[in-house]
């Protein structure tokens, strides 16, 4: 069952993502690209609470049953939307698309630091004496929610590069906070910050990944994209599990703050190519 879920929401999860680019006009693809990961977000902020609500006031068919009536009003939805044409004989190609790679690049090596946070913050917060580790995930949500659209407008009129690296400055001093915190106030700090990273970095090198790759090649590229950021996350949390055993939480952190600046470098190393700032006129 799990892997049918998965198989379902990996082809979902692409094949929205290439509709988004395909409807957004170019010069706003960036706020675009925002408002979708809000969307998203906001999704992911909620339905947690939703389903704790549902599972206590009923039982888990209930919850699974609610979920999948949710679904179904998904596919209802998406019937009413118009989807752009398409050329009669796209170009076929590698599953991978080479010209997303390097923002792909970029999105795995910054992504290795979320999967130190959904695997072990909940572990490092119980032994520094937070009682309610939620707290941190919900200024995190409130954080992207709200700075998602903004940085996407910044990244349209400023380009690429004015969200990207200073999103990943902002990330590395997040995980270097949470290093050293010792008190509620500081997790919640520490929570903000990387929140704001992800709003100002996610968005803008999905739309990167757009503004490079040809219109006919964009499911292979969301693809492309979309693996980078599962892979991101999954072998963070495989890699800094050892790291959390060996060294401990602290060092964990500051060993992600140090990966999120690799990929900050990789960023900077990859942009002398001045095609990966230049922006498509096609659809």
């Amino acid at each position: 069952m799990r892997a049918l879920h998965g198989v379902g929401w990996a082809s979902f999860g692409t094949a929205i993502m290439v509709l988004v680019a395909d409807l957004l006009p170019p010069p706003r693809r960036g706020e675009g690209m925002g408002y979708y990961g809000m969307s998203t977000n906001l999704a992911m902020a909620l339905g947690p609470t939703a389903g704790v609500f549902l599972l206590r006031a009923f039982s888990f068919p209930v919850l699974f049953l609610s979920s999948a009536a949710m679904a179904m009003v998904g596919v209802v939805l998406a019937g009413f939307i118009s989807e752009p044409r398409r050329q009669k004989n796209p170009s076929r190609g590698a599953i991978l698309e080479r010209s997303s790679l390097f923002p792909s690049l970029v999105l795995c090596l910054s992504a290795l630091s979320y999967g130190s946070i959904v695997s072990f913050f909940p572990l490092y917060a119980g032994k520094k004496g937070i009682e309610n580790p939620g707290l941190f995930f919900t200024v995190f949500a409130l954080a992207l929610i709200l700075a998602r659209g903004p940085a996407g407008r910044l990244s349209d009129r400023k380009g690429r590069a004015a969200t990207i690296v200073p999103g990943l400055l902002v990330a590395a001093l997040g995980l270097g906070l949470l290093s050293v915190a010792g008190s509620l106030g500081l997790f919640l700090l520490a929570a903000l910050l990387y929140g704001l990273s992800f709003a100002l970095v996610q968005p803008s090198l999905m739309a990167l990944t757009i503004d490079r790759v040809e219109p006919s090649r964009r499911g292979a590229a969301m693809g492309t994209f979309s693996m980078a950021m599962d892979l991101g996350i999954g072998g963070g949390a495989f890699l800094w599990g050892f790291v959390a055993q060996g060294a401990g939480f602290p060092a964990m952190y500051q060993l992600a703050a140090i990966t999120t600046l690799v990929a900050l470098g990789v960023f900077l190393f990859g942009r002398r190519s001045r095609r990966a700032f230049t922006l498509t006129s096609g659809p």
